[in-house]
This record gives C-alpha cells, sequence and structure tokens, in this order.
C-alpha cells in the first residue's frame, strides 16, 4: 500500500487484516475471499474437475485490475494447485510438503549429531521454508520464475544437507 509510513498508517493496515469497514487494505482480503470463492465454485463444478483437476493454460479467476490486466491467479498457490489439479494433484502437493516438513523435524531432533554449521543453515532454511509457505498462501510465489527457482534450489539444498550431514545410521 502507499502512504505516509506512520504508527497510524501501520495501524489502519493492521486493522485492515480484521476486516473493519473502511480501512485501506480491505478490499484487497474482501477481493481475495471472493477469489478463493470462485476457485472453489469452478473445482467443485463437475467430478472431472474436483478429481484431475481443470489443467493447465486458462484463468482461474475472472479479475482485471484498474489498467485492465487479466490477473489468472487466486494469489494462493495452494488453491491453484486444488483447481488446476484437483484433489488427486493436491493430495500430491501436501504429501510434497509433509515429507519436506517431516525431513526438518527429523533433522531437528537430530541436530547433535551435525555440525553447528549444518544445523544452523538448516534451521535458516527452514524458516526461509516458513516465510515461502506463508507468501505462497496470499501470493502466486511459486507460479513465477522469480520465486518458484529459489525455492526449489533451497529446499532442493536443505534436503541435500540433512541427507549428508546427518550419519549414514540416521539417515
Amino acid at each position: 500500500r502507499r502512504g505516509p509510513v506512520s504508527f497510524g498508517f501501520l495501524l489502519e493496515q493492521s486493522r485492515s487484516l480484521l476486516l473493519e469497514r473502511g480501512t485501506p487494505g480491505v478490499g484487497g482480503v474482501y477481493a481475495r475471499l471472493e477469489w478463493y470463492s470462485e476457485v472453489w465454485k469452478r473445482a467443485s463444478s463437475n467430478t472431472r474437475n474436483l478429481v484431475v483437476g481443470e489443467g493447465f493454460g486458462k484463468p482461474l479467476i475472472s479479475f482485471h485490475d484498474q489498467e485492465g490486466v487479466e490477473v489468472r491467479q487466486p494469489h494462493s498457490t495452494h488453491l491453484s494447485v486444488l483447481d488446476r489439479l484437483g484433489l488427486l494433484g493436491a493430495a500430491f502437493w501436501a504429501l510434497f510438503h509433509f515429507s519436506i516438513l517431516h525431513r526438518f523435524l527429523y533433522a531437528f531432533r537430530r541436530r547433535r549429531y551435525l555440525r553447528k554449521e549444518s544445523s544452523d543453515l538448516v534451521l535458516w532454511l527452514f524458516l526461509f521454508y516458513l516465510l515461502a509457505m506463508i507468501l505462497t498462501s496470499v501470493q502466486p510465489y511459486l507460479e513465477f520464475s522469480y520465486g518458484a527457482i529459489p525455492f526449489y534450489f533451497l529446499i532442493g539444498f536443505a534436503l541435500g544437507i540433512m541427507r549428508w550431514q546427518l550419519p549414514q545410521e540416521f539417515a
């Protein structure tokens, strides 16, 4: 949002998150809720869409910004995966993230077997993962190369560090 950065400005923006009418960012929150509803209606419109998704190429929402540019994603990669790949794709998406989280938790429980540098690096990469997942929930972060390439590279790097730095009996 644009405006003077002051305590009052920050307070108004935070009140927008509580969906108070008349606050500056509340329109964006309501727009997202409307987009999410639209995606769910499309995904659940028929059995085929629900199970295997709608596929790629089509816009997922019908929205144009103030300049007339078409917005194609609902600003949530998780919802895009559901609509484009259906419940089957969403299940694989969830399994992918559960396996990443499982590996991080496994490394945290066995951090005494990691060198301090590796342990610290795994923690920082986990924080990156968490922040990326938060951003992915409200932006199409992984649908563009500027987000997808660093995300998959760094998460792959983290998985490699955890695999090769833990003793073989624990890996």
